[in-house]
């Protein structure tokens, strides 16, 4: 913490019951052995547990200064892994240490559990694979990580959520190692065991896995009922800052980096960022005595009627009448509609959620807002940012129970009156039908194509140009038409069956599908959206002659088939999607671009290009039929009156 002394690995002490795992603590009883749940676990009436995805686990120990040099022997330390076969991605670290005690020989006094994480076999499908195994490593890849295991973009450079701003685009590579607990016996703690643990843990580590450069914890999350709470988070802080962890953003996740010149060895523990002081958790109700509220002397305080806990669970209506009651007669000026509540949530941060949309549009219509737009409340966040975290939220997560379900790609974009509400709240009161539509689709680079973002309008074009490229090669060569659908098979998959039978013996054809590729790159280059009627456009323009394409079309062949088709190449060429060679060929060009929370969501961008040209694949092709089999298709009516 800042202005405190932290004390060094070897001179850290921690509370005997602190846990130096990813959960939250059980306090012990003097005839049991402390442990941890890991949020997914639960007590019957009977005090057992009941235990899902990961049982309960053993806490570690306190730390202090290690009197014995000799305890740690290679010969009485054993460490070693396990593969899991069910996620071939991870690795179960379990070092233990092994002594003589009481005349009984290799008693465990001490061991720890850490995960090891590869992420690039599951990059496509990160937040699903990392849901599965522990409810930690599901805090861990929604909290840190995108959906395709990098670092948030807001962890990197918001002005307040990157906290010491120590952390970046490095951590996105490699493998990574999480430390899941460390327990010491009581008889053996105060000797530095815990430390030594660890810090053999992540030697070993180094030493077999020489990609993992970052180590991470979940130092802080611990049970909020103790009466101890804020100061086993403070040591458990401590500890891990002693041992050279830093804060990852203004998350509760702490890193460790092996570069030794990596930014974060440079940040004494003292300069780390401290998360500003909660004083009230989820589930507690009453506010703080001193916290500021907007009074009438006739119908009292009012904020305590939005905390954060009851406005999520108060219906739209029962918000509505509430404002109606408190709030209609205040001056739409009053200064006291920018007072805050303990967690510095203006009014607007309270009511930014998207269920409650009409409250938030009674607000735009009976208060001067603009002085609110700017407040940042103690997350960091201003009332535009808050809402579209939550927007972003429901864009990718859905809650089942205890399960988090990673949806992203079946996202339909935002409401009119989402959008609306998200503007209003950044500004705009007259935004252009660009700027609408690019909220609609979550553009955070304000130049996508609707809801194609400018990095992936050039991965589908370079598919387009290359394989307009490859298939016109061809017909140089002297190859029959069998030959030449057959060598092209992988770019007409999307073809209804009976086109395909033609495009045999029709050399018109296949040279107007083959042009019909270059007519969607061209369109893509005319920043335009390559919907049927802007490629025909462009088409028309070019003054095609012989009008081969006209003929393709004619005979059955579409625009969609071939724009789907570069899709899919798209995706296979991608570095967390397919095998990275787009990156390797056009990496200059593309960082040149501007980046977009878009980039890589392609599976989204086809789906709603699909339903906007028709609704529903062609089922007479082999993909478009496996495509409308294995996916939900319903609601796509709503899509052809999107704006583009």
């Amino acid at each position: 913490m800042p202005g405190e002394d932290v004390q060094s690995p070897e001179t850290t002490n921690l509370d005997e019951n602190m846990s130096a795992s990813l959960c939250a603590v059980i306090p012990p009883t003097e005839s049991e052995p402390v442990s941890v749940g890991d949020g997914s676990n639960s007590s019957n009436s009977n005090g057992e547990s009941s235990n899902k995805k990961s049982g309960s686990r053993d806490v570690d120990d306190s730390n202090a200064p290690e009197s014995d040099e000799e305890m740690f022997d290679d010969e009485d330390e054993e460490d070693d892994y396990t593969e899991s076969e069910e996620w071939p991605w991870l690795k179960t670290f379990s070092p233990n240490v092994q002594r003589d005690v009481n005349g009984k020989p290799n008693q465990e006094i001490a061991c720890c559990t850490a995960w090891f994480i590869d992420r690039e076999p599951i990059r496509h499908n990160f937040y699903t694979e990392m849901e599965e195994p522990t409810q930690d490593l599901s805090e861990l890849a929604f909290t840190v990580f995108d959906r395709w295991g990098c670092l948030k973009t807001e962890i990197k450079d918001h002005p307040i959520k990157k906290g010491s701003g120590i952390w970046g685009e490095e951590i996105d590579r490699g493998r990574i190692l999480v430390i899941e607990y460390v327990k010491v016996d009581k008889n053996f703690r105060r000797q530095g065991i815990a430390n030594k643990l660890i810090e053999d843990l992540w030697l070993k580590v180094r030493t077999t896995e020489p990609d993992c450069s970052f180590a991470m914890v979940w130092a802080t999350h611990l049970n909020s009922g103790e009466d101890d709470d804020k100061s086993r988070i403070e040591s458990a802080v401590s500890f891990f800052r002693a041992m050279g962890f830093r804060r990852i953003g203004t998350t509760e996740w702490f890193c460790l980096a092996a570069n030794a010149h990596h930014a974060a060895t440079k940040l004494s523990a003292q300069d780390d960022f401290n998360l500003p002081e909660r004083l009230f958790s989820i589930g507690s109700l009453p506010l703080h005595d001193g916290l500021d509220l907007i009074h009438s002397p006739k119908k009292g305080s009012f904020m305590n009627h939005f905390e954060p806990e009851r406005a999520f669970q108060r219906k739209e209506s029962a918000t509505l009448e509430l404002l109606n009651k408190h709030l209609s007669s205040q001056s739409s000026t009053d200064g006291n509609w920018s007072a805050t509540d303990r967690d510095g949530n203006t009014l607007l941060h309270l009511l930014a959620k998207p269920d409650m949309l009409k409250p938030l549009q009674w607000v735009f219509q009976h208060i001067a807002y603009s002085g609110l737009l700017e407040i940042r409340n103690h997350n960091g966040d201003t009332p535009a940012e808050a809402f579209a975290s939550k927007l972003e939220k429901n864009r990718t997560q859905l809650q089942v129970n205890a399960m988090v379900v990673h949806v992203a790609d079946r996202f339909q974009g935002y409401s009119e009156e989402e959008v609306e509400c998200l503007l209003k709240l950044r500004g705009l009161t007259n935004p252009s039908d660009v700027v609408k539509t690019q909220a609609t689709f979550g553009c955070t680079c304000g130049m996508c194509l609707g809801f194609i973002s400018p990095r992936m309008s050039f991965a589908i074009k370079a598919q387009a140009d290359v394989n307009h490229d490859m298939a016109n090669e061809m017909f140089d060569e002297g190859t029959s038409g069998e030959e030449w659908v057959v060598w092209n098979d992988s770019k007409l998959q999307y073809v209804a069956l009976p086109v395909l039978q033609n495009l045999k013996t029709n050399k018109s054809m296949r040279q107007g599908v083959t042009n019909l590729f270059r007519h969607v790159a061209d369109c893509l280059r005319q920043k335009q959206v390559p919907t049927t009627r802007n490629v025909l456009d462009v088409l028309e323009n070019a003054g095609e002659w012989p009008p081969c394409t006209k003929n393709f079309l004619q005979r059955g062949g579409t625009v969609t088939a071939v724009v789907q088709q570069c899709f899919d190449f798209a995706m296979d060429q991608d570095c967390y999607l397919g095998d990275g060679r787009h990156e390797e060929v056009y990496q200059d060009v593309i960082d040149k671009l501007p980046a977009c929370r878009n980039d890589r969501e392609f599976l989204f961008a086809k789906r709603v290009y699909t339903m906007h040209e028709g609704g529903y694949p062609d089922t007479s092709s082999p993909l478009g039929k496996r495509a409308f089999q294995d996916d939900d298709w319903e609601g796509a009516s709503s899509f052809r009156q999107r704006r583009y």
